[in-house]
């Protein structure tokens, strides 16, 4: 966490400025989206897990970023400012994996409760 503070005091002005504006048609797209669906589903993470000072791991005959990885799933929903909750599902060669469930932008309750209905345990 503390490199990626100390990345973003590079940040300029500017690029922040146009980064917002990036945003309008991304959030418009996905309410577009919405529109027809409740919630999307997708893979928490793209990578089953590893070991916790991993920095790269090989994929077929590529090198991929640990970091990068796990974070790119869920970037996205970050930037456009949509909630997402990540729910473990299960085991991969003994490893757990997950799911990530995006709901609407502003649907924070809902998502909360959908979700607490089907997964949380009495």
């Amino acid at each position: 966490m503390r490199e990626r503070l100390e990345v973003s005091r590079e940040v300029r002005g500017w690029q922040y400025i146009r980064a917002q504006a990036s945003q309008v048609p991304l959030k418009a797209a996905m309410a577009r989206v919405f529109e027809h669906y409740d919630f999307l589903v997708s893979p928490s993470v793209p990578i089953t897990a590893t070991a916790v000072d991993a920095r790269e791991l090989r994929v077929g005959e590529q090198d991929i970023d640990v970091r990068a990885a796990l974070l790119g799933h869920n970037s996205a929903w970050n930037l456009i400012g949509l909630p997402a909750i990540s729910l473990p599902v299960g085991l991969v060669r003994k490893m757990p994996v997950g799911v990530q469930v995006i709901g609407a932008a502003g649907e924070n309750d809902c998502l909360l409760r959908v979700m607490a209905q089907r997964f949380v345990r009495a």
